[in-house]
């Protein structure tokens, strides 16, 4: 159970900030009384997806991600080739004549016949 006289206990801290205990009691007060569930996640994991490079990776060749996440290679799409692995189709209506090379991801577009997507292409 938290006490106010915790607030003051900095042992855990590895920076302190001039204010920290003033802070600490500060929010010591707002909170108290308030009942606060924590659930603890376990094996949680963190995918970071914010470059070109990585959304590739994660969408065409971690199977790992994929296969946590349920991913396919194609999703909501009509007309994939049967030979879609290494890349990754959203969204999209793709001609038969078409092709998309290992590495790509083609999301909400449509790709007419004889176009042809190269590897490591986000269309």
């Amino acid at each position: 159970k938290a006490t106010v006289e915790y607030t003051n206990n900095t042992t855990n801290v590895t920076k302190e900030e001039s204010n920290l205990v003033e802070v600490r009691q500060k929010i010591f007060h707002l909170l108290r009384g308030t009942p606060l569930n924590v659930i603890l996640l376990n094996n949680s994991k963190f995918y970071h997806v914010g470059t070109t490079s990585e959304y590739l990776f994660h969408l065409t060749e971690d199977e790992v991600l994929r296969t946590e996440l349920g991913l396919l290679s194609s999703a909501f799409s009509v007309n994939m080739s049967e030979d879609s692995s290494g890349s990754c189709v959203m969204y999209s209506i793709l001609d038969p004549g078409c092709s998309v090379g290992a590495g790509s991801v083609v999301e909400y577009s449509r790709l007419g016949a004889g176009v042809s997507v190269g590897g490591g292409f986000i269309i």
